[in-house]
Protein backbone atom coordinates (compact mmCIF):
# COMPACT_ATOMS: atom_id res chain seq x y z
CA UNK A 1 0.00 0.00 0.00
CA UNK A 2 1.22 3.48 -0.87
CA UNK A 3 1.18 5.52 2.33
CA UNK A 4 0.47 9.20 1.82
CA UNK A 5 -0.67 10.05 5.37
CA UNK A 6 2.26 11.05 7.54
CA UNK A 7 5.67 10.59 5.87
CA UNK A 8 5.26 9.28 2.31
CA UNK A 9 6.20 5.61 2.00
CA UNK A 10 5.89 2.74 -0.43
CA UNK A 11 6.19 -1.04 0.02
CA UNK A 12 9.40 -2.90 -0.74
CA UNK A 13 12.37 -2.10 1.54
CA UNK A 14 14.89 -3.05 -1.16
CA UNK A 15 13.35 -0.87 -3.84
CA UNK A 16 13.59 2.44 -2.01
CA UNK A 17 10.80 4.96 -2.45
CA UNK A 18 9.50 6.68 -5.56
CA UNK A 19 10.56 10.26 -6.26
CA UNK A 20 9.04 12.66 -3.77
CA UNK A 21 7.03 14.52 -6.40
CA UNK A 22 5.68 11.21 -7.70
CA UNK A 23 4.10 10.67 -4.30
CA UNK A 24 2.60 14.17 -4.49
CA UNK A 25 1.26 13.40 -7.98
CA UNK A 26 -0.29 10.17 -6.66
CA UNK A 27 -2.03 12.11 -3.87
CA UNK A 28 -3.18 14.70 -6.40
CA UNK A 29 -4.78 12.00 -8.56
CA UNK A 30 -6.29 9.99 -5.69
CA UNK A 31 -8.06 13.11 -4.45
CA UNK A 32 -9.28 14.01 -7.93
CA UNK A 33 -12.72 12.73 -9.03
CA UNK A 34 -12.05 10.05 -11.64
CA UNK A 35 -8.39 9.81 -10.53
CA UNK A 36 -7.17 11.18 -13.87
CA UNK A 37 -5.66 14.49 -15.00
CA UNK A 38 -4.00 15.70 -18.16
CA UNK A 39 -0.23 15.93 -17.90
CA UNK A 40 -0.16 19.70 -18.30
CA UNK A 41 -2.43 20.15 -15.27
CA UNK A 42 -0.31 17.81 -13.14
CA UNK A 43 2.89 19.58 -14.17
CA UNK A 44 1.52 23.04 -13.39
CA UNK A 45 0.11 21.86 -10.06
CA UNK A 46 3.52 20.55 -9.00
CA UNK A 47 5.85 23.14 -10.53
CA UNK A 48 3.65 26.04 -11.62
CA UNK A 49 6.05 28.64 -10.26
CA UNK A 50 8.75 27.76 -12.83
CA UNK A 51 6.60 28.15 -15.94
CA UNK A 52 4.80 25.73 -18.24
CA UNK A 53 7.82 24.51 -20.26
CA UNK A 54 10.04 23.74 -17.30
CA UNK A 55 7.13 22.22 -15.39
CA UNK A 56 6.48 19.79 -18.28
CA UNK A 57 10.15 18.86 -18.33
CA UNK A 58 10.19 18.25 -14.58
CA UNK A 59 7.17 15.94 -14.90
CA UNK A 60 8.82 13.90 -17.67
CA UNK A 61 11.95 13.44 -15.54
CA UNK A 62 9.87 12.47 -12.49
CA UNK A 63 7.97 9.87 -14.53
CA UNK A 64 11.23 8.45 -15.91
CA UNK A 65 12.62 7.98 -12.39
CA UNK A 66 9.28 6.56 -11.27
CA UNK A 67 9.42 3.90 -14.01
CA UNK A 68 12.81 2.81 -12.73
CA UNK A 69 11.35 2.41 -9.25
CA UNK A 70 8.36 0.50 -10.65
CA UNK A 71 10.71 -1.97 -12.38
CA UNK A 72 12.68 -2.60 -9.17
CA UNK A 73 9.56 -2.92 -6.98
CA UNK A 74 7.41 -4.83 -9.47
CA UNK A 75 4.62 -2.34 -8.81
CA UNK A 76 2.85 0.31 -10.84
CA UNK A 77 2.20 3.82 -9.57
CA UNK A 78 0.68 5.46 -12.66
CA UNK A 79 -1.02 4.58 -15.91
CA UNK A 80 0.62 7.01 -18.31
CA UNK A 81 -0.73 7.92 -21.74
CA UNK A 82 0.50 10.59 -24.14
CA UNK A 83 -1.58 13.38 -22.62
CA UNK A 84 -3.06 11.83 -19.46
CA UNK A 85 -1.87 10.55 -16.12
CA UNK A 86 -4.15 8.08 -14.34
CA UNK A 87 -4.40 5.91 -11.23
CA UNK A 88 -6.80 3.00 -11.30
CA UNK A 89 -7.33 -0.59 -10.14
CA UNK A 90 -4.11 -1.66 -11.86
CA UNK A 91 -1.95 0.74 -9.84
CA UNK A 92 -0.76 0.53 -6.26
CA UNK A 93 -3.60 1.52 -3.94
CA UNK A 94 -3.07 4.19 -1.29
CA UNK A 95 -4.18 4.83 2.27
CA UNK A 96 -5.81 8.06 1.08
CA UNK A 97 -7.99 6.16 -1.39
CA UNK A 98 -9.02 3.57 1.23
CA UNK A 99 -9.66 6.29 3.83
CA UNK A 100 -12.09 8.11 1.55
CA UNK A 101 -14.19 4.95 1.17
CA UNK A 102 -14.65 4.37 4.92
CA UNK A 103 -18.03 4.53 6.63
CA UNK A 104 -18.51 5.29 10.32
CA UNK A 105 -16.82 2.51 12.32
CA UNK A 106 -19.27 0.15 14.01
CA UNK A 107 -16.84 -2.44 15.37
CA UNK A 108 -13.50 -2.43 17.15
CA UNK A 109 -11.83 -3.82 14.00
CA UNK A 110 -13.24 -1.03 11.83
CA UNK A 111 -12.17 1.63 14.33
CA UNK A 112 -8.68 0.12 14.56
CA UNK A 113 -8.44 0.15 10.76
CA UNK A 114 -9.32 3.86 10.74
CA UNK A 115 -6.50 4.59 13.20
CA UNK A 116 -4.05 2.52 11.15
CA UNK A 117 -4.91 4.35 7.94
CA UNK A 118 -4.84 7.92 9.19
CA UNK A 119 -1.45 8.37 10.90
CA UNK A 120 -1.07 12.10 10.35
CA UNK A 121 -1.41 14.92 7.85
CA UNK A 122 -1.34 14.26 4.13
CA UNK A 123 2.31 14.23 2.95
CA UNK A 124 3.46 15.41 6.37
CA UNK A 125 7.14 15.31 5.38
CA UNK A 126 6.70 17.48 2.30
CA UNK A 127 9.02 20.30 3.31
CA UNK A 128 9.35 22.81 1.89
CA UNK A 129 5.94 22.79 0.24
CA UNK A 130 6.15 24.06 -3.36
CA UNK A 131 4.44 27.42 -3.72
CA UNK A 132 2.08 26.08 -6.38
CA UNK A 133 0.85 23.41 -3.91
CA UNK A 134 0.43 25.45 -0.74
CA UNK A 135 -3.25 26.30 -1.10
CA UNK A 136 -4.24 22.86 -2.40
CA UNK A 137 -2.30 20.98 0.29
CA UNK A 138 -3.62 23.15 3.13
CA UNK A 139 -7.21 22.66 1.96
CA UNK A 140 -6.88 18.87 1.52
CA UNK A 141 -5.13 18.40 4.86
CA UNK A 142 -7.90 20.29 6.62
CA UNK A 143 -10.67 18.34 4.86
CA UNK A 144 -9.08 14.96 5.55
CA UNK A 145 -8.32 15.84 9.17
CA UNK A 146 -11.92 16.92 9.77
CA UNK A 147 -13.16 13.67 8.24
CA UNK A 148 -10.87 11.66 10.52
CA UNK A 149 -12.09 13.50 13.62
CA UNK A 150 -15.73 12.96 12.61
CA UNK A 151 -15.20 9.23 12.01
CA UNK A 152 -13.13 8.79 15.18
CA UNK A 153 -15.81 10.45 17.32
CA UNK A 154 -18.57 8.35 15.78
CA UNK A 155 -16.52 5.19 16.19
CA UNK A 156 -15.65 5.95 19.80
CA UNK A 157 -19.35 6.41 20.63
CA UNK A 158 -20.33 3.16 18.90
CA UNK A 159 -17.47 0.94 20.06
CA UNK A 160 -16.23 2.39 23.35
CA UNK A 161 -13.66 0.55 25.44
CA UNK A 162 -9.91 0.90 25.13
CA UNK A 163 -9.95 1.31 21.36
CA UNK A 164 -12.62 4.00 21.72
CA UNK A 165 -10.43 5.93 24.14
CA UNK A 166 -7.48 5.58 21.76
CA UNK A 167 -9.62 7.02 18.98
CA UNK A 168 -10.62 9.98 21.16
CA UNK A 169 -7.00 10.62 22.11
CA UNK A 170 -5.96 10.58 18.46
CA UNK A 171 -8.83 12.87 17.52
CA UNK A 172 -7.79 15.31 20.23
CA UNK A 173 -4.21 15.26 18.94
CA UNK A 174 -5.48 16.22 15.50
CA UNK A 175 -7.98 18.83 16.78
CA UNK A 176 -6.59 19.96 20.16
CA UNK A 177 -9.13 22.77 20.68
CA UNK A 178 -12.27 20.87 19.69
CA UNK A 179 -14.28 20.66 22.92
CA UNK A 180 -16.71 18.11 21.50
CA UNK A 181 -13.83 15.64 21.71
CA UNK A 182 -13.02 16.65 25.27
CA UNK A 183 -16.65 16.20 26.31
CA UNK A 184 -16.74 12.73 24.77
CA UNK A 185 -13.59 11.79 26.69
CA UNK A 186 -15.07 13.12 29.94
CA UNK A 187 -18.28 11.13 29.44
CA UNK A 188 -16.38 7.97 28.53
CA UNK A 189 -14.11 8.36 31.57
CA UNK A 190 -17.05 8.85 33.93
CA UNK A 191 -18.95 5.90 32.44
CA UNK A 192 -16.03 3.50 32.83
CA UNK A 193 -14.73 5.04 36.08
CA UNK A 194 -11.30 5.14 34.47
CA UNK A 195 -8.31 7.43 34.86
CA UNK A 196 -7.71 10.18 34.09
CA UNK A 197 -11.16 11.17 35.36
CA UNK A 198 -13.40 13.93 33.98
CA UNK A 199 -12.01 16.59 36.31
CA UNK A 200 -8.39 15.79 35.42
CA UNK A 201 -9.21 15.86 31.70
CA UNK A 202 -11.05 19.15 32.13
CA UNK A 203 -8.28 20.77 34.22
CA UNK A 204 -5.55 19.76 31.79
CA UNK A 205 -7.50 21.13 28.85
CA UNK A 206 -8.46 24.35 30.66
CA UNK A 207 -4.81 25.01 31.63
CA UNK A 208 -3.60 24.43 28.07
CA UNK A 209 -6.39 26.57 26.62
CA UNK A 210 -5.56 29.40 29.01
CA UNK A 211 -1.86 29.21 28.21
CA UNK A 212 -2.25 28.91 24.43
CA UNK A 213 -5.25 31.13 23.71
CA UNK A 214 -5.99 32.91 27.01
CA UNK A 215 -9.63 31.79 26.99
CA UNK A 216 -11.77 29.52 29.17
CA UNK A 217 -13.56 26.31 28.16
CA UNK A 218 -17.06 26.60 26.76
CA UNK A 219 -19.99 26.79 29.17
CA UNK A 220 -21.30 23.45 27.88
CA UNK A 221 -18.05 21.78 28.92
CA UNK A 222 -18.14 23.37 32.38
CA UNK A 223 -21.74 22.30 32.85
CA UNK A 224 -20.90 18.75 31.83
CA UNK A 225 -18.22 18.61 34.53
CA UNK A 226 -20.79 19.65 37.14
CA UNK A 227 -23.16 16.91 35.98
CA UNK A 228 -20.46 14.24 35.90
CA UNK A 229 -18.86 15.09 39.25
CA UNK A 230 -21.56 16.61 41.47
CA UNK A 231 -19.68 15.60 44.64
CA UNK A 232 -16.99 18.15 43.79
CA UNK A 233 -19.46 20.93 44.69
CA UNK A 234 -20.86 21.85 48.11
CA UNK A 235 -24.07 20.08 49.17
CA UNK A 236 -26.63 21.91 51.31
CA UNK A 237 -27.57 20.46 54.68
CA UNK A 238 -31.35 20.46 55.00
CA UNK A 239 -31.34 20.16 58.80
CA UNK A 240 -29.19 23.26 59.29
CA UNK A 241 -31.31 25.57 57.14
CA UNK A 242 -32.88 28.61 58.73
CA UNK A 243 -36.05 29.49 56.86
CA UNK A 244 -36.61 33.16 56.22
CA UNK A 245 -39.23 34.50 53.86
CA UNK A 246 -38.53 37.55 51.78
CA UNK A 247 -39.82 38.98 48.52
CA UNK A 248 -41.06 36.38 45.99
CA UNK A 249 -38.86 36.19 42.89
CA UNK A 250 -39.09 34.40 39.54
CA UNK A 251 -37.18 31.14 39.21
CA UNK A 252 -35.60 32.44 36.01
CA UNK A 253 -33.56 34.85 38.13
CA UNK A 254 -31.70 32.07 39.94
CA UNK A 255 -28.19 31.87 38.47
CA UNK A 256 -26.56 28.51 37.75
CA UNK A 257 -28.59 26.23 40.02
CA UNK A 258 -28.35 22.52 39.24
CA UNK A 259 -30.56 19.92 40.96
CA UNK A 260 -29.57 16.26 40.71
CA UNK A 261 -31.61 13.18 41.70
CA UNK A 262 -30.93 10.91 44.64
CA UNK A 263 -28.61 8.00 43.58
CA UNK A 264 -31.34 5.45 44.35
CA UNK A 265 -33.63 7.12 41.84
CA UNK A 266 -31.21 7.06 38.90
CA UNK A 267 -32.25 3.59 37.81
CA UNK A 268 -35.77 4.80 37.04
CA UNK A 269 -34.57 7.37 34.52
CA UNK A 270 -35.05 6.53 30.83
CA UNK A 271 -31.75 5.66 29.09
CA UNK A 272 -29.75 8.48 27.51
CA UNK A 273 -31.93 11.17 29.11
CA UNK A 274 -30.81 13.91 31.44
CA UNK A 275 -30.79 13.19 35.15
CA UNK A 276 -32.45 16.55 35.76
CA UNK A 277 -36.11 16.22 36.76
CA UNK A 278 -38.95 18.48 35.69
CA UNK A 279 -39.99 20.87 38.44
CA UNK A 280 -43.69 20.61 39.23
CA UNK A 281 -44.02 23.23 41.95
CA UNK A 282 -41.50 25.88 42.91
CA UNK A 283 -41.73 28.65 45.52
CA UNK A 284 -38.81 31.05 45.69
CA UNK A 285 -38.13 33.71 48.31
CA UNK A 286 -35.27 36.22 48.23
CA UNK A 287 -33.94 38.36 51.08
CA UNK A 288 -32.16 40.72 48.67
CA UNK A 289 -31.34 40.22 45.04
CA UNK A 290 -28.56 42.07 43.25
CA UNK A 291 -27.86 41.07 39.65
CA UNK A 292 -24.40 42.66 39.82
CA UNK A 293 -23.21 39.93 42.19
CA UNK A 294 -21.13 37.14 40.65
CA UNK A 295 -22.99 33.85 40.35
CA UNK A 296 -21.92 30.75 42.25
CA UNK A 297 -22.91 27.13 41.75
CA UNK A 298 -24.67 25.00 44.36
CA UNK A 299 -25.60 21.39 43.69
CA UNK A 300 -28.28 19.86 45.91
CA UNK A 301 -29.45 16.26 45.89
CA UNK A 302 -33.15 15.78 46.48
CA UNK A 303 -34.42 12.99 48.75
CA UNK A 304 -35.91 9.70 47.56
CA UNK A 305 -39.36 11.26 47.34
CA UNK A 306 -38.05 14.06 45.12
CA UNK A 307 -38.68 16.66 47.88
CA UNK A 308 -36.13 19.27 48.81
CA UNK A 309 -35.55 22.61 50.48
CA UNK A 310 -32.57 24.54 49.28
CA UNK A 311 -30.73 27.64 50.36
CA UNK A 312 -28.34 29.39 48.02
CA UNK A 313 -25.96 32.16 49.10
CA UNK A 314 -24.52 34.38 46.37
CA UNK A 315 -22.57 37.26 47.84
CA UNK A 316 -25.12 39.25 49.85
CA UNK A 317 -28.00 37.36 48.27
CA UNK A 318 -29.78 34.62 50.14
CA UNK A 319 -32.31 32.52 48.20
CA UNK A 320 -34.54 29.89 49.79
CA UNK A 321 -36.40 27.35 47.66
CA UNK A 322 -39.14 24.95 48.59
CA UNK A 323 -39.87 22.52 45.79
CA UNK A 324 -41.48 19.27 44.91
CA UNK A 325 -40.07 17.54 41.83
CA UNK A 326 -40.91 14.35 40.00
Amino acid sequence: MLKLFGPGRAPGPDSGIPPRMALVAAALLDLEPGRALDRASVALSLWGEVGETRAAGNLRETLRRTRLWEERAGLKLFQSAEHMLTRDGGTLTSDVLLFQSLDEPQTAAELRWLLELYVGDLLADLDPVPESLESWLYSKRLTLRDRFVTLALAGARSVGGEIGERALQRAQEEAPYDEAILRERMIASASSNSTPGPRTLFNRYAARLKQDLNVDPEQATKQLLVELEPHAYPVASLASMEHRHGVPASVVNIPKLLILPHPSAVSCLPPKQSSLKRLVEVRVFVDRFDLSEESSILVVRVDEGWRCQIEVRIGTVRISLQLLAR
